[in-house]
Parts: C-alpha cells; sequence; structure tokens
C-alpha cells in the first residue's frame, strides 16, 4: 500500500492502517482514502480494533483521544480540542450473516430476557419475527415489542420503557432503522433513570448506563447505531429534541446487508443520503480528530459508489454500503454534525421532510454558505468523490473531480439519484423562509461546529438559494414518502 494522507493519519491515531478496510475496497474507492483492502467484511470493524476490545486495540481508549502531533501533509488544520472523547460500540460485526451471532453477543453480556423493539412495518415484512427466532432457536426467551411510530415521540419513548420494565427485560434489541434504534437507546436509559423522557433533553444528561442494547440495523445510513443520543419529537409541539449521554449508545452492532433488502427505496436513499452528509460535515467539523478525518474520508468513496445499491444489486454492493455508512456514523458521532443538519432540522420539524431529504435538499447551499473556513478540505472531499456511475474515463472522472465545487457535486449526485431539487416543491412557503433562519439558531451546538460563524442573515440567504425551483425542471409540489398518491 502506498502511504498517504490517510495513512499517516491512520499513524497519527495510533491504528495499523491495514486494519481498517474491507474485502475489496482498494478496487472499489475507498483506496482514495488511504485504506488497504485487508480480513473479511463479516470481519468488519472488529478486525479494524472498533470491535469487541473497543477503541484500546488501535491504542485508543474509550475515555479520550488525544490528537497527536499535526494534522498530515495535506489535510487542512480545522483546530480540534487537545482531548477529544471518542466512543464506539463495544462490539461491531459487519457482514452477511452478522446477525446469526445476536444470541451469542447477548450471552456475552450477561443478558437473558431481552425485549426486542421494532415498527410494525419490520415486523411485517418478517425481519423483527426472524430475529426473535434466532433467540428462540438458541434457547433465549424474548418479547416483541413492535409499537415505534415514525417520529419517534417522547410518548412512544415512554411507552417503550414501560414495556421494558414490565417484561423485566435486562437488554434491548433494536431492529429497526434509525427512529427504531432511537426509540430503544431512549427507552432503555429512560428505565435506568426514571421520570419522563423530556426532563432529560440536552447534553449528557443520562449520567449511567441503561440496559444494554444491540443495534440490528435494517437501513443503512441512520448513524443511530453507533452514536450516544437519540432525535425525537415532543408530542405537545412538534419540536424535535435531543437525550444523551456517555454510556447511552448501543454496546453492539449487528450490520447485515441481508436485512436491508426490505427497506423501501425512498427510505433507503434518505437514510444513506444522510450519512453521507454525516462523513462531509465531520470532515469540515471544528470538532475534526485524525481519527474522525480517517473515517469520514474513507466513507465518502463508499457511499458514493454504493448509494444506489438495493436488493437487486449484489450482496457486495449492500455490503460496501453498509460498511461506507458505519465508517460516517462514528465519524459524526465523535465529531458532531454542522450547519446542514442545523437548516435540515426545521423542514422536518415543520413540513414533515424525511431528515435525510431535507439535509440533501439545503446541502449544496451550506456548502457554499461555509466555504470560506473550509475551502481545502471541501476540495479534498471532492476528489474522494466517487463519479463512476458518470465518468466516461479515468481522465474524465480526474476532470471532474479537478474543476467541480463540492457543492455542484453533492447537487449532482441528487440529479444522479432523482431528486428534484427546490424547497418550493416541498410545501415550504417562501413567506416561511425567515421563520425557518429564526428557527436555526435553536440548534447551536450543530450550528456553532460549522468552519465558519453563521449568522441570521446568512442562514436566510441559503435558504433562499435552496428555495426555488431550478429553471427547466419540471415544477409542482412533489409528493413526499407516506403522503396518498
Amino acid at each position: 500500500m502506498t502511504a498517504g494522507p490517510a495513512t499517516s493519519a491512520l499513524a497519527a491515531a495510533g491504528l495499523a492502517a491495514a486494519r481498517l478496510a474491507p474485502a475489496g475496497s482498494a478496487s472499489d474507492g475507498s483506496a482514495a482514502g488511504g485504506l488497504a483492502a485487508a480480513g473479511s467484511a463479516t470481519d468488519g470493524l472488529r478486525a479494524a480494533g472498533l470491535g469487541r476490545a473497543g477503541l484500546a486495540a488501535g491504542g485508543l481508549a474509550s475515555a479520550g483521544l488525544v490528537a497527536a502531533g499535526p494534522v498530515p501533509a495535506g489535510f487542512a488544520a480545522v483546530g480540534p480540542p487537545a482531548v477529544a472523547t471518542v466512543t464506539v460500540p463495544r462490539i461491531v460485526e459487519v457482514g452477511p450473516g452478522a446477525v446469526d451471532g445476536l444470541a451469542a453477543v447477548l450471552r456475552e453480556l450477561g443478558a437473558v430476557r431481552p425485549l426486542l423493539v421494532t415498527d410494525a412495518g419490520v415486523r411485517a415484512a418478517g425481519i423483527a419475527d426472524r430475529v426473535a427466532g434466532l433467540l428462540a432457536a438458541a434457547g433465549t426467551p424474548v418479547t416483541v415489542w413492535d409499537a415505534v411510530d415514525r417520529q419517534a415521540t417522547d410518548s412512544c419513548v415512554e411507552s417503550c420503557r414501560d414495556a421494558v420494565l414490565a417484561t423485566s427485560a435486562d437488554s434491548v434489541v433494536a431492529v429497526g432503522g434509525g427512529t427504531s434504534i432511537d426509540v430503544a437507546k431512549a427507552a432503555a436509559s429512560l428505565a435506568s433513570h426514571g421520570g419522563t423522557i423530556t426532563g432529560y433533553a440536552g447534553l449528557d444528561r443520562f449520567t449511567r448506563a441503561g440496559r444494554p442494547v444491540v443495534a440490528v440495523p435494517t437501513v443503512p445510513g441512520s448513524g443511530a447505531e453507533v452514536s450516544r443520543h437519540a432525535t425525537l419529537t415532543s408530542t405537545m409541539d412538534g419540536r424535535r429534541f435531543a437525550v444523551s449521554g456517555r454510556l447511552a449508545g448501543p454496546v453492539a452492532v449487528l450490520a447485515d446487508p441481508d436485512l436491508t433488502v426490505t427497506a423501501p427505496v425512498d427510505v433507503a436513499r434518505n437514510a444513506c443520503l444522510d450519512s453521507l452528509v454525516h462523513a462531509v460535515e465531520a470532515y469540515l467539523a471544528k470538532a475534526a480528530t485524525p481519527l474522525t478525518d480517517l473515517l469520514a474520508s474513507a466513507a465518502v468513496p463508499l457511499i458514493t459508489r454504493h448509494i444506489e445499491a438495493t436488493a437487486d444489486r449484489p450482496t457486495a454492493d449492500r455490503r460496501q454500503l453498509l460498511l461506507g455508512c458505519l465508517y460516517a456514523g462514528i465519524a459524526m458521532a465523535n465529531a458532531n454534525a454542522g450547519a446542514v443538519h442545523a437548516l435540515g432540522y426545521p423542514l422536518t420539524n415543520r413540513y414533515r421532510i424525511p431528515h435525510g431529504l431535507a439535509n440533501a435538499l439545503v446541502a449544496p447551499a451550506v456548502l457554499d454558505a461555509v466555504l470560506a473556513g473550509s475551502e481545502l478540505r471541501q476540495r479534498q472531499l471532492v476528489r474522494l468523490w466517487s463519479n463512476s456511475t458518470t465518468a466516461t474515463s479515468a481522465v474524465t472522472a480526474c476532470t471532474e473531480r479537478m474543476t467541480r465545487s463540492l457543492s455542484t457535486t453533492f447537487a449532482a449526485l441528487l440529479g444522479r439519484l432523482g431528486i428534484a431539487p427546490g424547497l418550493a416543491r416541498y410545501g415550504v412557503p417562501e413567506a416561511d423562509l425567515p421563520a425557518l433562519a429564526a428557527d436555526v439558531t435553536g440548534y447551536g451546538p450543530v450550528l456553532g461546529n460549522a468552519p465558519v460563524r453563521l449568522d441570521h442573515d446568512t442562514i436566510l440567504a441559503a435558504y433562499r438559494a435552496a428555495w426555488p425551483v431550478p429553471v427547466g425542471t419540471p415544477r409542482g409540489r412533489t409528493q413526499l414518502a407516506g403522503e396518498s398518491r
């Protein structure tokens, strides 16, 4: 393997360069991030030192990563804190058949009475009962709770908490997308803390471990499976809020690409776009570290090359997409999100635009707004971007990466995926834009993590740039998933 900036970052982080790549990654774009092909995909992140032994296996204690030494040559310094907290699940297994090890993982955790948390759609697809059957066959009794709602409401979390207590569950298995995983995490912590979930809104209000959570994602890209926060919705006013704690994240993740084949195409696409934004924003974040740089730069080529991998694509494609989304999720969980999320949240709150789609619609405008503080890093991300489906030759691909900005590159991806631009299409009145800009200021932690300070006027200008329907594109309101057709 040729030593480059990302491999230097690995050395700075105390990880061996050959230990962080899935099988075949050198040929599918992640070599651009400086990762070598090593080990089997089923071993996944465990082989990277991010599995059962945690980051300690890679020389990094989960209690905190000291950002050692200068930023590697060619990588722009963003100014990470002197000591950055790094958290990852204790067990991460990636690859076909990963879910088959669930019973063994629970035994390793000392759990004997799990509650399986899911939603009605995942259960109707047969996935939840398949997972429950694996546990029953291994002699582990399990209760299935399938009442997760679409918005991860506070009342849903408290009902799930009640189920945890009523069944005397000593662990929680979350099977589903980000909503189910967030509800499971919040309920597992709430069961050990007491009170109402809104009482824990804010940063690190959960102060001790809850029931251990094992995440079994059925949609790639949510990031919930590797984060220590949960994003919920207030039933009182519809506002989104977060709860978190150092010990609130899943202790194990079993990411099996075979479980993603039944995800609706638009749901999977939106989740993967959200994951791509996680990688981009982690790389541009003020709180970026050598480790999050490494993971984000590995995630971008994997996601952009394989984002169209659905049920009719080879398992290998879905595996690589899932792995790229996991890299992005761990990067975001440790560097936090940024201004794209800050502008995306109000669109979901007010108009129920799916979170990943909302982020994608404003991303090009926000990337332009923060360009002054991140130009070099944005150019680096363009170089990592995969143009495999549009480039006619290696020369063309290289030329595109040298001449395109990150914002136009992101916009081109949306066009490739058939996503129509313009907030006006999605039921956002132009008259609401000033109120949306005011809403953004309520998301201080992510807004303040952007590489430049964005004031109200700059935020409003970004919304205005994202609002109109471009000339020459079909007009008319775009219907969202779940609306009547």
